[in-house]
């Protein structure tokens, strides 16, 4: 390609260094590795005036595996208009089309320090519609070793959907620019060569073909061969897709796999050996892959891989789920939960909550989350919200959620739901449970208790609270939720999710013991964090409930072999004193006794 002699980098981030991307696997041999970059500026674009227009560098690679940096310039050629890039070193930079027709050029400079190599692309500006689209894809064939001397031809062409021909590549030494680069030739022990073709006036992404001179390279080991390439998943808009390679044989030392985008909106994908994954765009549309089996010099032969993203026929409505009536106080923190909202087929949802009735609150969490949070108005009042979920598809608004903002009067603290005494046999572990329930459905804020018996060194409490032993006396205190004139109310970097496991979305259970889901319990990690607002404040729908259970686990058969040794007291009737407090510092003491079984 010819190229004009003016250049202008226009980058909006001043000082910046290059972007930088890295093969999925680099190559230890320094002869790899004295190899040129590669660039790819992606396939020619048309598209419509006063779009947002998205350039596409990350096919650019190092056959060896090191680390290259990008640079992108616009090339004037006439009177056309120059558009400021969102960065001049970013792999996929983008800008705001044009409101005149035009044509638009822009070359890209890969580099690693000691070779550049160039690519240009060209972003045509039209009103037509029926014009709008990409460039073809064409893939060269296998890297291979042949006589000094040796040109592609025909053979060497592996798809060919729009006119291809073979260029041979220039490399510079970096101090020059894209256009003088014509008279510095690659002169290793092998050739480069960058496959183009052309569609409809829009040229193609470059693919690389090298051809590696048989006196130097002529013991080269033989690349596996791609033979298949399945989608192990259902290929549904907004999922996680993955693809799996079958090779005709395993990868050996310095083999592994390159895969490029080459159509579809840009995707973030995650290489695991022969797979690759991504999550599925939302919007229907067409994606390309291409993979290959590098060994740091060589690629073989392309595989071409498609996927059509499509709505499904089946797909079913979704179902949100949220509380018909809750209570909230006034100047204090509310929280709906609609993290319960379920997809029949699977799909990733999506929420937005929206206040039909009553004062506007003032939300401390988005309201395009699971579970909106707000402070309540000063004054009583009912306030009316809906949620609506989404899938990929359809979208179902739920029934109207009436939040009732009361007083803080006659507030009441939390009851035990058992006060008699608890008999507990003697033989191996032993599970006693005792649950707190808020009359007003207030947070459970605070609980602390002391035990009195012999079984201190057998008695294990839940990870979720903190343990001291003073004076034979065991010592338990769980802070669930700070008191709200302790605290700002803020919910930090949004990890506040009512979940155990910060994933966003709420769970449902709060009776497995151990298995991360709102309970807290016995797995030796503390499901929930005592700070409030300190990012990792993942906060049960249990304590916005008013309920708090509290688990303790007695190793009866360790105690009685202590016992039998002499090295313990027999077990005898103990003493269990706890101290609970809701939200709003509403408080009671309560007294267990729990009698071994004779």
């Amino acid at each position: 390609m010819k190229l004009a002699a003016l250049f202008i980098i226009i980058a909006l981030l001043s000082g910046c260094s290059a972007a930088s991307i890295s093969n999925n696997k680099a190559a230890d041999s320094s002869e790899y590795n004295s190899m040129p970059p590669l660039a790819s500026a992606g396939a020619d674009q048309a598209v419509a005036p006063a779009t947002l227009v998205t350039l596409e560098g990350r096919g650019s690679y190092h056959p060896g595996g090191s680390q290259i940096n990008l640079r992108w310039q616009q090339v004037l050629k006439g009177d056309e208009p120059v558009v400021m890039l969102s960065s001049a070193f970013s792999s996929s930079p983008t800008f705001l089309a044009p409101l005149d027709e035009c044509v638009l050029t822009f070359t890209l400079e890969a580099g690693d320090g000691r070779h550049c190599t160039y690519d240009e692309v060209q972003v045509v500006v039209t009103n037509d519609t029926e014009k709008h689209g990409v460039g073809p894809i064409v893939l060269a064939g296998a890297d291979r070793v042949v006589p000094p001397g040796t040109e592609p031809g025909a053979g060497d062409i592996s798809l060919n959907s729009g006119n291809a021909r073979f260029a041979r590549v220039k490399v510079s030494d970096c101090s020059l620019q894209a256009n003088e680069a014509s008279a510095n030739e690659w002169q290793g022990d092998f050739s480069i060569w960058a496959l183009t073709g052309s569609d409809n006036g829009l040229a193609s992404a470059p693919d690389y073909l090298l051809l590696f001179d048989e006196n130097k390279y002529f013991n080269m080991a033989p690349l596996p061969e791609i033979t298949d390439v399945v989608n192990v998943t259902q290929p549904r808009p907004g999922q996680k897709q993955v693809l799996d390679v079958t090779l005709s044989q395993k990868l050996s030392n310095y083999q592994y796999l390159r895969w490029q985008q080459l159509r579809g909106a840009a995707l973030d994908v995650v290489v695991d050996g022969t797979s690759m994954s991504f999550n599925m765009p939302m919007e229907v549309q067409q994606l390309a892959f291409m993979v290959v089996v590098s060994d740091g010099q060589r690629e073989s032969a392309p595989y071409l891989y498609k996927i059509n993203v499509s709505p499904a026929a089946d797909n079913r409505v979704p179902l949100p789920v949220v509380p018909a009536r809750l209570k909230g106080h006034i100047n204090q923190m509310v929280a709906i939960d609609g993290g319960g909202s379920y997809d029949f087929d699977g799909d990733s949802l999506t929420f937005a909550w929206q206040q039909l009735w009553g004062a506007p609150v003032e939300l401390i969490s988005s309201s395009y989350q699971p579970v909106l949070y707000f402070v309540a108005p000063e004054n009583p009042a009912t306030l009316v919200f809906k949620l609506k979920v989404c899938d990929y598809q359809i979208c179902a608004e739920s029934a109207a959620v009436l939040v009732d903002i009361v007083a803080l009067t006659d507030n009441n603290p939390p009851l035990a739901d058992n006060t008699k005494p608890i008999i507990v046999p003697q033989n191996d572990d032993q599970v006693i449970i005792i649950r707190f329930v808020d009359p007003e459905q207030d947070a459970v804020s605070h609980l602390s208790c002391e035990f009195y018996g012999p079984m201190l060194p057998y008695m294990q409490v839940p990870a979720s609270c903190n343990e001291e032993v003073n004076d034979g006396v065991t010592e338990i205190s769980c802070l669930f939720w700070q008191s709200a004139s302790a605290n700002s109310l803020t919910p930090g970097d949004g990890a506040i999710d009512g979940a155990s496991d910060g994933d966003g979305e709420s769970d449902a259970d709060s009776d497995a013991v151990g298995d991360g889901n709102n309970d807290g319990n016995s797995d030796g990690n503390s499901d929930y964090s005592p700070d409030f607002g300190d990012g990792a404040s993942d906060w049960s729908d249990e304590y916005l409930l008013g309920n708090y259970t509290l688990e303790l686990n007695f190793n009866f058969a360790a105690l009685n072999d202590a016992a039998s040794d002499g090295m313990a007291e027999p077990m005898d009737t103990s003493v269990l004193l706890c101290h609970v407090c809701d939200l709003y510092d509403s408080c009671f003491d309560y007294a267990f006794n729990i009698i071994p079984e004779p």
